[in-house]
């Protein structure tokens, strides 16, 4: 089959405009309860802003996460209590609350107890070490720690893994997360620490205490609190006064 030589192709900018406002829609389906979230504690200035100052994803955060979001619905379809169907508009366990901790959480799939994290990655190389899961990681313990469990699991789609061959091929890792008792103890004392100086930063409205975003996370095309924020050692290096270029 050819191409017709007289084919005419343009880019249709209105229904892309349409996509992402119906990915929005589907990606904002959730309401957030008020408080202080898991995610949060991970990025704490980020969730300062985000309690204060809420704003709507960006298109660039739409095709980030509308990949994990399609994950998260095919990995729910595993946990036998969904009978095998995939529910598109069901892609975690639902938002839980911890009392004594005073956060919420939602992990992707709990099975017997045992919280499980999916994520995606557009990673080229697999983890060789246990820092290079860290963030998610993190995560994870977040969850072991407010269902006082012992064992968590980590799943990862690297969507741009490179295969023997050096070819891109995306593939699947699971990874086993094992702590102890005292260390869940230890874990939950840092949370309520981080919480609390979340609340506070909040209170007092004044984000400095908090620690900075990850450096490729915190740049002025990325985020939308970019010029309130002014992030100290960052913002006076990109040139910038008052939020726009000198």
């Amino acid at each position: 089959m050819q191409l017709p030589a007289g084919l005419r192709v343009d880019r249709n900018e209105a229904a892309e405009a349409s996509l992402y406002d119906q990915a929005r829609l589907w990606l904002d389906s959730h309401e957030r309860a008020e408080g202080i979230h898991a995610s949060d504690l991970l990025m704490p200035r980020k969730g300062y802003w985000r309690g204060l100052d809420p704003q709507p994803i960006t298109e660039r955060e739409i095709g980030l996460f509308l990949i994990g979001k399609v994950l998260h619905a095919f990995i729910l379809a595993q946990d036998p209590a969904t009978g095998g169907q995939v529910n598109i508009l069901k892609t975690d366990d639902g938002q839980r609350y911890d009392e004594e901790l005073g956060i919420w959480y939602s992990p992707d799939r709990v099975e017997n107890g045992v919280p499980f994290e999916f994520k995606t990655s557009r990673g080229l190389y697999m983890p060789k070490t246990i820092e290079d899961l860290e963030t998610y990681l993190k995560q994870l313990l977040i969850y072991q720690a407010a269902m006082r469990s012992i064992r968590g699991h980590l799943g990862v789609l690297y969507v741009n893994a490179k295969d023997e061959s050096g070819k891109t091929s995306p593939q699947f890792r699971v990874y086993d997360s094992i702590i102890t008792e005292e260390e869940i103890v230890a874990l939950r004392l840092q949370i309520k620490a981080a919480r609390d100086l979340i609340a506070d930063s909040r209170l007092r409205k004044d984000h400095t205490p908090l620690a900075l975003w990850p450096a490729w996370a915190c740049h002025p095309e990325q985020c939308v609190w970019w010029a309130k924020c002014k992030p100290e050692g960052r913002y006076e290096n990109f040139g910038y006064i008052n939020g726009k270029r000198k």
